[in-house]
């Protein structure tokens, strides 16, 4: 079997058909964000302090995603190396939870990691960046990335929740060190958690 696959979505989250696996009907699973505190006292137990800084604006241009099972393969398809994943601009400034759209994934797929890609894709997005938080803004190439402890088997129907308190916590902290304008750095040096609703 080979790994990675492509799955195109339209910015109103209409699905192109994907792989079906080893003869086997693909798997649908919604992609979301969870809720995560704008400001206050819930952060991550590695960090020391809480940040003074406020979520007030932050939005993402997502454009693919990338998948890996528990052997820490990503999954392809031909010469392909990840999975295109585009349903637009995702505004998450209000702190609330946020679909993201759905995923075909071959039944019995085992998930450890999930990559999400950010680009700037102003015909697709209708922005010229990738990431927005607060003031600060990037058109770079960014990975956020999440990690499902244990690796769980995918089922039809199911819900993977991403959350995204390590990433706005250490966006938040350099918000208050006034090193925002490296984005990517601080955004590629956290890892968040996953999990199956």
């Amino acid at each position: 079997m080979t790994f990675i696959q492509k799955l195109v979505f339209s910015s109103s989250i209409a699905i192109t058909p994907l792989f079906t696996g080893c003869g086997g009907k693909s798997t649908d699973v919604a992609v979301a964000s969870d809720a995560f505190n704008k400001s206050g006292s819930t952060v991550p137990a590695s960090l020391v302090s809480t940040p003074a800084t406020s979520v007030i604006d932050f939005k993402i241009c997502v454009k693919e995603i990338e998948l890996e099972d528990d052997t820490g393969r990503s999954r392809k398809r031909e010469n392909q190396n990840e999975i295109e994943f585009n349903p637009g601009l995702i505004d998450l400034s209000s702190g609330t939870g946020q679909p993201w759209g759905t995923l075909k994934i071959p039944p019995g797929f085992n998930l450890s990691r999930i990559k999400v890609k950010v680009k700037k894709d102003q015909k697709l997005c209708g922005v010229d960046y990738s990431v927005k938080f607060n003031e600060q803004s990037t058109p770079e190439d960014i990975e956020f990335k999440w990690r499902f402890k244990p690796a769980i088997r995918v089922s039809q129907g199911d819900t993977l929740s991403m959350s995204l308190a390590e990433v706005v916590a250490a966006l938040r902290t350099a918000g208050d060190e006034g090193t925002l304008a490296s984005l990517k750095q601080h955004i590629e040096r956290s890892e968040d958690i996953g999990k199956r609703d």
